[in-house]
């Protein structure tokens, strides 16, 4: 029956029911204590009542509103906080950094495949290999890959032969004098698109790429580039040849 029928009022119902503040105190039946009555510290993780008063206590010392430590430094420390977040981060180029580095473009390098040689040609998307052949064979090929990002559909049907020859249009790019850091993504790319095993001429311009930014590598250490893209890129392909290709020797010319 609806409150306010069969002769119960809406306010005889109202009484029937507690208030927050009872059911508070009905639900934690917790003595109140503070720091000259603390909890037993060996109990709180055995004992329910003794947990809980540890609790209210630790409560009873935060402020009712948190405020940011920034709001309350003064001008000279949040100045140098500023300064400190905008240092570039320090990367460490360590053993286990090279060889996640490998492990994460080998994943990738499967993903790539499948979606290559698998999905994209089940699924009616036309193959661009030829516009990238195209531009090959052209004197401005380097312009064209920069103004050109790199698409999965430039790969599609692309053989291992034509990718050494892509790799072979990018080696003279890897050089400190005619370097340039929009061609990372087609060198990453073109790494991924090769499976083993590999013709011994893909496998020496593999080796000469990361022969090319070992050096790259050596030379930038005296030009305070240590924390620059490029830099952290150079290492990474650097760890996919060495790992990934099997020419760890590399890895001893850095």
């Amino acid at each position: 029956m609806f409150p306010g029928f069969g002769g119960e009022s809406v306010g005889d119902l109202n009484s029937d029911f507690s208030s927050d503040d009872e059911l508070l105190q009905q639900a934690l039946p917790v003595e109140d204590c503070d720091e000259r009555d603390p909890p037993d510290t060996s109990k709180i993780l055995l004992c329910p009542n003794e947990y809980l008063r540890y609790v209210r206590l630790e409560a009873s010392k935060l402020p009712e509103t948190l405020v940011s430590p920034l709001h309350t430094l003064n001008n000279d420390e949040v100045e140098m906080t500023v300064t400190d977040r905008s240092r570039p981060f320090s990367h460490d180029f360590s053993e286990a950094w090279k060889y996640a580095q490998a492990y994460k473009f080998q994943k990738s390098q499967k993903e790539f495949s499948y979606l290559v040689q698998h999905l994209l040609p089940t699924n009616d998307f036309p193959s661009d290999a030829d516009s990238l052949l195209s531009s090959l064979s052209s004197d401005t090929c380097i312009n064209w890959l920069v103004n050109h990002p790199p698409m999965l559909l430039y790969f599609v049907g692309l053989s291992q032969a034509n990718v050494s020859r892509l790799l072979e249009t990018l080696l003279p790019a890897c050089s400190q004098a005619r370097w340039n850091s929009a061609l990372q993504p087609w060198i990453y790319g073109s790494l991924l698109s090769l499976e083993p095993p590999l013709l011994p001429g893909t496998c020496h311009t593999v080796r000469q790429i990361g022969k090319s930014f070992c050096k790259q590598l050596r030379k930038s250490e005296h030009r305070k580039l240590n924390d620059s893209g490029d830099r952290i890129f150079w290492f990474v392909i650097v760890s996919i040849v060495a790992f990934a290709f099997g020419q760890r020797d590399l890895l001893e010319d850095i």
